[in-house]
């Protein structure tokens, strides 16, 4: 008997059959003894597929990880080592065998994915090309990813000078007062707004009491800004030392996140935790640029679009030691951001923007705007930082997001009806391959 590895579809599998098998006898031994080819080939037949001999064979380390096996199924993807062989002919490759190389690349046949994606390139191009993204590997997320994918744009740090014009500009919004109005005679009564006057510097710096309108603040808020300082701030030192990401994170939607977009309901958005978005976006690899396949982003926090499915507001927390949550949170981002610009309508005179937001392990908040600058594939990323264990880091953060609230919005107002259910209409993604 020999054994070796083949690659099926994005699968590395071993298999053990005799020194003079079929190729057919390769796909049997997967379908019958193999639990992971069982449950790829389901009731396919074998004429279903289509089979490779790699002219060179691909060697698979001692050693097989999550990132092992990836660069070693990437290896064998090359369509340059590919020979087609018939399921009917005889495993002949140089003897003696290996038990650790990969010889045989097995495929469906006909290239779903290549059909669907050519008919996403003719029908829908401009969404299909909104959701690209290419990174080094399919298998991690990385910063020089990020970068390479904002195409002309840039990421301008906490503090960074010359931002653009219109980055400027949604940041000076999120950073306004708020406005409020409270008349002499009801003052007394209210008991929310008494509270919150009770921290006078910081209620100063985030509020504003204006005459001529009826202002933006309702008395939950003032209820959510008391909550921030006399509460989380006393708490926050004890969040912050908890290892568990799961108790930041409720910590940090109960204060930050719930009472602007969830406490209240909205026409325009929804709020959901844990929730895969309704759309994929599609990832190919430098080394291979049209080898597309789906990802279906999973977000820890989220505020959508309810008619169009766009997110306006993603959040991750921190759980992986080396932080990738965060690049890949804003590589979702970049896909978004070039998305929601193409739903504006024809003529609005406004600037698509996401938020995202990376909650670090210290309780430090990384605020980043995300905006597909201009009619090119430019993004630029603007980062701030608000660290929620000082009242003033956590008012300001509590206000950007009531701010946000309004722009939201705007946004939703200045989208094209025509254009709502471009990202919903999910069976035309099916036949693309799914990376996990």
């Amino acid at each position: 008997m020999t054994v070796f590895f083949v690659v099926l579809k994005t699968d590395l599998l071993p298999v053990e059959v005799s020194n003079d098998a079929s190729i057919f006898q390769i796909f049997r031994y997967l379908k019958s003894e193999s639990d992971v080819g069982h449950r790829i080939l389901g009731r396919t037949l074998y004429d279903q597929y289509k089979y490779y001999k790699l002219k060179n064979p691909v060697p698979v380390p001692r050693r097989i990880t999550n990132s092992t096996s990836a660069a070693t199924i990437q290896a064998c993807l090359h369509q340059s080592n590919w020979e087609e062989v018939s399921a009917h002919d005889i495993l002949d490759v140089q003897t003696p065998i290996s038990a650790r190389n990969v010889y045989i690349v097995i495929q469906p046949g006909g290239n779903p994915t290549q059909t669907a994606i050519a008919d996403l390139e003719a029908n829908h191009g401009d969404i299909f090309s909104c959701l690209q993204i290419t990174v080094s590997n399919l298998q991690r997320w990385t910063m020089q990813d990020v970068e390479n994918n904002l195409e002309g744009g840039r990421l301008w740090p906490p503090g960074d000078a010359g931002r653009p014009a219109a980055i400027v500009a949604i940041e000076e919004s999120l950073a306004r007062r708020r406005t409020f109005t409270v008349m002499d005679s009801q003052a007394q009564q209210n008991k929310d707004y008494q509270h919150a006057r009770e921290y006078k510097t910081h209620f100063r710096d985030i509020y504003q009491e204006t005459l001529n309108s009826p202002g933006d603040v309702i008395n939950r808020e003032f209820a959510s800004f008391f909550h921030v300082l006399r509460c989380f701030d006393e708490d926050s030192y004890r969040i912050e030392s908890e290892g568990s990401s799961a108790l930041k994170a409720s910590n940090f939607v109960v204060y930050f996140i719930s009472p602007p977009f969830f406490a209240s309901y909205n026409e325009h958005f929804e709020f959901k935790q844990e929730k895969a978005w309704g759309f994929p976006i599609f990832l190919t690899t430098e080394g291979q640029p049209d080898a597309w396949c789906q990802f279906r982003p999973r977000s820890d926090l989220m505020v959508s679009l309810r008619s169009f499915l766009c997110p306006l507001l993603i959040s991750e927390v921190v759980s992986q030691n080396d932080e990738a949550d965060r690049y890949r949170m804003l590589l979702q981002a970049i896909a978004v951001a070039r998305a929601g610009q193409y739903l504006i309508r024809q003529g609005a005179q406004i600037q698509f923007f996401v938020v995202a937001i990376y909650l670090k392990a210290n309780l430090i908040a990384e605020r980043y705007i995300i905006a597909n600058i201009g009619g090119t594939r430019e993004v630029s990323i603007s980062q701030k930082d608000f660290t929620l264990t000082t009242a003033d880091g956590a008012v300001a953060f509590l206000r950007e997001m009531y701010n946000l609230v309004a722009m939201v919005d705007i946004l939703a107002e200045n989208l094209d009806n025509a254009k709502k259910d471009i990202l919903s209409e999910e069976n035309r993604w099916d036949d693309i391959a799914v990376n996990t």
